[in-house]
């Protein structure tokens, strides 16, 4: 983010306040949104802008310069196309950090232990994205609307998407 130019970001899913306080260190308005209470009670207590949503029946993603999404996409990988459209319609930016390499999608005790710690309803978070189911559906989103580079970091996969 260029905090020259992007000066109100959102936050969906924001779970923990890091990109919250990189906004207040550099002077951005900052909201963040998300399904759990107890993120939102401690963003509030610390004096964040933040409010419940759920993105799954959300109308619409109010404006911002750009909106940030942090390891949480692949709970929505089943309404994706909506999702990502609705939130390219309310802000020229979206920036995406995705894990693409999981314990999750191990077999045994491990893969079982990650997929129990990361549910957020009732059922285990089994799907994944790896690199190339990632890049792959993004792509046929955007349908060539949108411009979007990406960049692997060890685990995760960093993406751009912005407005033609």
């Amino acid at each position: 983010m260029n905090p020259e130019k992007e000066k109100k970001v959102v936050e969906l899913c924001f779970g923990d306040i890091y990109v919250a306080k990189w906004c207040k260190a550099n002077g951005i308005d900052y909201t963040g949104f998300d399904i759990n209470k107890h993120f939102i009670n401690n963003a509030k207590r610390q004096g964040y802008c933040v409010e419940f949503m759920n993105l799954r029946n959300a109308s619409l993603i109010p404006y911002s310069d750009v909106v940030v999404m942090m390891g949480s996409l692949y709970h929505f990988h089943d309404i994706l196309n909506e999702l990502i459209n609705k939130i390219m319609e309310s802000s020229p930016s979206l920036i995406i950090s995705e894990p693409v390499s999981n314990l999750a999608q191990r077999k045994g005790i491990l893969g079982y232990i990650a997929r129990k710690t990361t549910r957020v309803g009732n059922n285990d978070e089994a799907f994944r994205f790896n690199e190339n189911s990632l890049s792959e559906v993004l792509k046929k989103i955007s349908n060539g609307r949108w411009r979007i580079s990406f960049r692997q970091l060890g685990k995760e996969m960093i993406v751009d998407i912005r407005r033609n």
